[in-house]
This record gives C-alpha cells, structure tokens and sequence, in this order.
C-alpha cells in the first residue's frame, strides 16, 4: 500500500502536469500521454495483481482487485475514435498492433485481469442474495475483452504467429457469455476454441498465400528485365 500510494501520486501529478500545458505546441501528443501512462501504470498493475488474484478469497485484498480492474481498462483503451473515423494520432496503434515485449505483455496481463473480474463477478452472484456491484458495467468490461481478442487478430494479421492470446481469450469470453446465460460452459469453450483455431489458421494461410504471390510476382518482374 506505502508503493502503491507513492507511485499513484507520481502518476496524478504526471496528469496535472500534463493537464496545465495550455499551447496546442507545447502539449503533449496523445502518443506521449499513452506511452507514459503504459510505462507508468504497469508498475501499478504488477504490484497490485498479485493480492487481487488473492482478493476472490480474502477480501481485506479488495482494494488491489479494484485498482487493477481500473488500471487495467485504462491500458486496454483505444488512444483514437471509432473506426469509422481517422485517428488523430495512430502511432500508439502501431506499437499495438506490432509492438513486442511490453507492448504485447502489458495488454495481455490487462486482459487477464479483466476476465478474472468477470467470473469472479459471475461465481460470487452464486452465493449472494444481490448482485455484485461495481465501478464498471459487466458489458463494459466484456467489451474490453471483445476489443483485445479483436487486437490479437489484427497483430496475427500483420505478422504475428503466436496465436495463443487469441484462442485463450476466445475461449475465456465464452466461458463468461456462458456463466451469464446459464448455458454449458464446456460447450461454448469448445466451440470457441474451434472457432478460433479456424479462424486464426485462416489468417496464417491468407498470409502464406500472400507472400507466395509476392515472391512469383517479384521472380516474374526479375525474369522480364533480364529479357530486356
């Protein structure tokens, strides 16, 4: 708690600092507020993960659970507007989508958390009389998830082989869809974990496909100016 209050005072007073730049030349781009809101707030989010994952049992670790649960949605935000619209400031979206090691790390343990919350959430209405209540809505926080298992796939499609994410977090948002409709949850995982399997052997193909048509296009180009 004494790290954890300390370095939430260094993150508020990056804000307020942030916050009093009045000229549109000196403010910080939405790519800077980002990455320093990434460097920073992961620091928060690996100290206080451990004892939310401990809260579900103890509940004196409720605050820790609450704080990553923020933290959490806070990384996994889009810096832009919806697609329909140009982003104002789409390198954040690159080192998303292409990112390795933090960049790709960080979501993840965000994700995690999120689904955590989410059947925490599910498992505890079992035992209670009223709903559990929260910061956040459920559909705000499976629509979290939704988005992450949509990066996961993008990052497969430009370039990525690791398709583990996004079969894991496929099956996962199952599982919660499952527990909120009462439904067999090992049905919905299996069929999620089919569905993703095709989906992402699908992509790897296309991209297979792509550079054999490349590497002929570039053979043929070569062939015909030796001709000439």
């Amino acid at each position: 708690l004494r790290l954890a209050t300390h370095l939430s005072s260094l993150c508020r007073t990056n804000s307020i600092l942030f916050q009093s730049f009045r000229s549109d030349r000196s403010r910080p781009s939405v790519f800077q507020v980002k990455l320093l809101d990434l460097f920073t707030h992961r620091f928060l989010l690996a100290l206080h993960h451990p004892f939310a994952m401990k809260a579900k049992v103890n509940p004196t670790f409720y605050f820790s659970r609450k704080v990553s649960l923020e933290i959490s949605l806070s990384l996994l935000s889009h810096p832009f507007p919806p697609r329909d619209s140009r982003p104002p400031d789409s390198d954040y979206a690159r080192l998303r989508l292409l990112g390795a090691g933090t960049f790709r790390d960080v979501p993840l343990l965000a994700a995690c958390t999120i689904c955590a919350e989410l059947i925490n959430q599910l498992e505890e209405e079992k035992f209670c009389f009223t709903p559990v209540s929260g910061s956040f809505s459920r559909k705000e926080l499976s629509k979290a998830v939704e988005e992450y298992v949509g990066l996961t796939a993008s990052r497969i499609k430009h370039g990525d082989t690791n398709v583990k994410g996004h079969v894991v977090f496929s099956c996962l948002l199952a599982q919660v869809d499952a527990m909120q409709s009462g439904s067999s949850v090992d049905q919905a995982v299996s069929d999620a974990l089919r569905k993703s399997l095709d989906n992402c052997y699908s992509m790897l193909r296309s991209r297979t496909d792509e550079r054999v048509v490349n590497a002929q296009a570039d053979m043929g180009s070569t062939g015909n100016s030796r001709q000439v």
